[in-house]
């Protein structure tokens, strides 16, 4: 996961949850203000690998406590992954940043 984490530089990603959390109050606002900039810029499905095995990505969820969950499908299984667990983001071009500024404000708060 390393890699996700330092794809974009720090300055980037902090623009970003600026951007997503300005009018937030609390760390379930600023959790949904990410989720609603994630759901506008990344570009669904995409392909990941969990456990050495490719998934396609098919939507990203917001829970009752503010958690972001992939749901993961491959073949007629379907996976349900926390976010930050996510090993593979998109492409660039497909909003990994987005995704990447969500890890890095959520390990602000652990």
């Amino acid at each position: 996961m390393p890699a996700l984490k330092t794809a974009f530089e720090a300055v980037h990603l902090d623009g970003l949850i600026d951007e997503a959390t300005v009018a937030c109050y609390g760390r379930l606002e600023q959790s949904a203000g990410l989720f609603a900039m994630i759901e506008e810029y990344v570009r669904l499905p995409f392909l990941t690998d969990i456990h050495g095995l490719e998934a396609t990505v098919e939507a990203i969820e917001l829970d009752v406590s503010g958690r972001l969950t992939a749901i993961c499908a491959r073949g007629d299984r379907t996976l349900r992954i926390p976010l930050v667990d996510l090993p593979l983001a998109p492409g660039p071009d497909r909003g990994a940043d987005w995704i990447a500024a969500y890890h890095r404000w959520h390990d602000s708060w652990e």
